[in-house]
């Protein structure tokens, strides 16, 4: 009896997908529980394929501190609270492509449904430090909440 439930909990752990502590999931989609760190969620970003959703569970993320989170020009991923407005993200970590944006893309970047909160000046960066074209940025259903004086929630 030992044996055979020990094999199914190995083939259901396989079926899983591979787990990146507080994500799981591969290929085009991925789930993070508000254990997450920004780390972690940036391994799922790398780890997932062009055109992945990687959605968040409702809930507080308090585990990101100045983490950042940076999309890849060469695949489309979309980040995705589970439920609008549900998902608080705290500290000053920056999304997008902080420095990092070189060449064109027509790959999508969307990141929707976060409530972003902290001294994050600014919280979303699409910028790089040569020519950069990115033509399918999509910024939707999220609010900023910033404890700094004249705050920029958003750099192009």
């Amino acid at each position: 009896m030992a044996i055979i439930l020990r094999s199914i909990v190995v083939c259901l752990t396989l079926l899983a997908g591979p787990a990146y502590a507080g994500c799981t999931g591969s290929g085009l989609s991925w789930t993070c529980d508000t254990s997450t760190t920004s780390t972690q969620a940036q391994t799922a970003i790398d780890s997932s394929t062009d055109g992945a959703v990687i959605t968040f569970n409702a809930g507080t993320y308090s585990s990101w501190g100045n983490g950042d989170i940076t999309f890849s020009m060469s695949k489309s991923t979309t980040l995705l609270c589970a439920t609008i407005g549900g998902c608080s993200i705290g500290g000053t970590g920056i999304w997008g492509m902080y420095t990092t944006c070189s060449g064109t893309s027509d790959k999508v970047y969307r990141i929707s449904g976060f409530s972003f909160t902290g001294a994050n000046n600014p919280r979303i960066w699409f910028y790089g430090e040569t020519a950069c074209t990115l033509n399918k940025i999509r910024i939707d259903n999220n609010t900023f909440t910033s404890t700094s004086g004249e705050p920029t929630f958003m750099y192009f």
